[in-house]
């Protein structure tokens, strides 16, 4: 799949191909009646051509390539580029004291933040364009929302707050190299200016579709387990592990269920999510099945990529994790019988707002940046936890939204085992004698104490 159609950017006539091959390749499969889209209302933003350099200070007598990537629903710089002076700070703290000094009018703010894990961090290649417009800044770069790099930037999305200003100012991602190197300049007192050009634009929603494969029910068919992944990606790499695998997951699991002749008591459904990277997708299949989404007895969401897997992460109460572990307790010679707290995703959010239980798998890369979520966090502590060393196979960032998003960083073996893990957990789910229990998701003390740590 991607092999064939490679990058496939929300609103880009590439995505609706993929679909249309994908959907006529499952009607083979699984037959016409169980495979369909819905319609769905996206964004659609093109980068075109873009290039950053360092205008001075000259390095070995030339002007140095900044390799920097456009943030998706960023705005452009005027024709033929800008040029400023740029200044590095190190916080949205050290931003505001310099705005407050007057430091920031007419200058390229770049954002040199440290990876306080995906969740703090990403708030600055989100936000920070209009953090920095605030200040009368002309153009914001961000270092990349990774913990380590080879010289790869990594996009993703953007938006502007106009609660915070009206102006819209262009923004990218530099590598984490580029913005290390001028944070040494700056801090020697070698003033910076960086030279602009992005023909990024905004243009008008466009159609897409979200894709549904079902195997039905044998007695309550109304009732229905939910797999889910993204087709779309960002227009660099191939989108495989984000989030190609997700979705070809959701349906393997399908295809080994339906291969085994075992028939669920539940419908067990798998969308392919259009545009998750720049949202519209997931929300339009949630609002168009508002009055049925209390017939899902769980949601699963994969969107971390997959590596080494030991099992699911659920939000449910402490009787959701019990039915659970009976589950998985088959895949427990594979160790993938853990079941941890904290499941869940973007497009699976509408549904566990409702109160639905939502998981997401637990595997090395997902347990890896998590640990780097940890003031002090290793790869001494994630070998202690039993999990892969991130540096290795383990850590989802280091690939995310960057051109080495292809098939070579997963690894098929384990991806069987991912599917087998679906297969198991869908199937268990849908042949409950009743819903998977539903409440306030427990915390995992809550959890060990009622039924014990799992090894």
């Amino acid at each position: 799949f991607t092999d064939r159609f490679g990058h496939r950017l929300s609103g880009s006539q590439v995505l609706e191909d993929s679909i249309d091959w994908l959907v006529s390749e499952l009607r083979s499969e699984f037959g016409p009646e169980a495979v369909w889209t819905e319609p769905a209302t996206v964004p659609r933003w093109t980068r075109g051509r873009e290039h950053a350099a360092l205008a001075a200070p000259l390095v070995g007598g030339r002007q140095h390539e900044l390799r920097m990537l456009g943030l998706g629903r960023s705005v452009g710089t005027p024709p033929g580029g800008l040029e400023a002076e740029a200044v590095v700070v190190r916080s949205r703290e050290d931003l505001d004291a310099r705005g407050a000094r007057g430091e920031l009018a007419g200058k390229i703010v770049v954002y040199n933040q440290e990876w306080q894990g995906y969740g703090k961090t990403v708030q600055y290649r989100y936000s920070g364009a209009s953090w920095a417009a605030r200040h009368g800044a002309v153009g914001a770069l961000v270092r990349s929302v990774a913990p380590f790099s080879l010289a790869l930037p990594h996009t993703g999305v953007m938006a502007y707050d106009l609660n915070v200003t009206a102006t819209k100012i262009p923004a990218a991602a530099l590598t984490l190299e580029d913005v290390d190197m001028l944070q040494r300049m700056q801090d020697r007192g070698w003033p910076l200016r960086i030279r602009l050009e992005m023909e990024a634009e905004n243009h008008a929603d466009v159609p897409s579709r979200n894709t549904v494969v079902e195997l039905p029910g044998s007695e309550l068919p109304q009732e229905k387990v939910l797999l889910s992944g993204h087709l779309d990606s960002w227009d660099v790499g191939f989108g495989a592990m984000d989030d190609g695998v997700g979705a070809f997951l959701s349906l393997q699991a399908l295809s080994l269920i339906r291969a085994s002749g075992l028939r669920p008591r539940r419908s067990i459904r798998a969308v392919l999510w259009t545009a998750e990277e720049v949202g519209g997708g997931a929300r339009a299949f949630w609002e168009q099945h508002r009055s049925d989404i209390d017939d899902y007895s769980a949601v699963l969401e994969c969107d971390s990529g997959a590596f080494t897997a030991h099992g699911m992460r659920l939000s449910g109460p402490v009787a959701a994790h019990a039915a659970l572990r009976e589950i998985l307790a088959p895949l427990e010679d594979l160790g993938m019988h853990r079941v941890a707290t904290g499941g869940g995703g973007a497009d699976i959010e509408p549904a566990m707002e409702r109160g639905v239980p939502g998981l997401s798998l637990l595997h090395s890369a997902e347990a890896a940046f998590r640990d780097w979520d940890a003031p002090g966090a290793n790869c001494a502590s994630c070998a202690a936890r039993g999990y892969d060393t991130p540096h290795f196979q383990g850590n989802y960032f280091f690939y995310h939204h960057t051109e080495a998003d292809t098939v070579s960083v997963l690894d098929p073996g384990q991806l069987d085992r991912v599917s087998l893990l679906f297969a198991t957990a869908a199937l268990g789910l849908a042949g409950l004698d009743g819903r998977l229990p539903r409440g306030a998701p427990a915390e995992a003390a809550e959890v060990d104490a009622a039924l014990g740590a799992q090894a």
